[in-house]
């Protein structure tokens, strides 16, 4: 079930039909049968069709909670809202290009990692190590970038693997015992301004980076 709604009830009927229900706010459309589910027996849109479907009436703050908050609830994916779009045609719906660039900024951690790794490469940083184990207190971490050296890492925060509670908690503990074992992190996710943080890694790294070519020279 998504967010109760305060507003009157509005419904969804095939062209030329009309609600049997007092009161009623009726939109005629075209529902396809795997745009369709049922809830206690009664025919609804799916949760994806839903989204789509509300994208011209709600503001886009509103827009977005409601997207991330049905797919934190597993009621669908961000892949299920894509394919209604392009089903039904909506790219030039209101409220579509901003349902679209949403779901643009709900990447996927791996292609996340892959334009920061790019970033960093474009930066001229020097290589990360990528994928890096460390292990704190017997217990093995896995950093996104790292520079063991000079104890920095950069964490790519994508929401799709950030999204529970059990892993916000989780990424916080990590910070944390990175931190306890001397390490500086850095965490970036879809809409961070890499500027800054690019400025910040140079000014951590950069120092060993020096060192190291003066050692290699001598």
């Amino acid at each position: 079930m998504m967010r109760a709604w305060a507003g009157p009830v509005e419904v969804t009927v095939a062209p030329g039909r009309l609600p049997r229900l007092t009161g009623a706010v009726p939109h005629q459309s075209v529902v396809l049968t795997e745009d369709r589910t049922e809830v206690d027996g009664i025919r609804v849109t799916s949760a994806a069709r839903t989204i789509v479907d509300l994208a011209a009436a709600l503001e886009p703050a509103w827009l977005e909670r409601l997207l991330h908050e049905a797919v934190m609830r597993r009621q669908c994916a961000y892949a299920d809202v894509a394919a209604v779009i392009d089903r039904t045609g909506g790219r030039g719906r209101p409220g579509t290009e901003d349902l679209r660039r949403m779901l643009g900024e709900s990447v996927g951690d791996s292609a996340l990692e892959v334009r920061w790794h790019r970033l960093l490469v474009k930066a001229g940083l020097r290589p990360p190590a990528r994928q890096h184990q460390l292990v704190v207190d017997g217990r093995v971490y896995l950093l996104d970038f790292a520079w063991p050296d000079a104890q920095v890492a950069l964490e790519v925060d994508g929401f799709a693997a950030h999204r529970t509670r059990a892993a916000f908690d989780r990424d916080r503990a990590k910070v944390l015992a990175l931190q306890s074992a001397g390490w500086e992190v850095l965490s970036v996710s879809a809409r961070t301004a890499p500027d800054l943080v690019i400025a910040l890694l140079r000014r951590s790294i950069s120092p060993f980076h020096r060192d190291s070519a003066c050692g290699n020279a001598g």
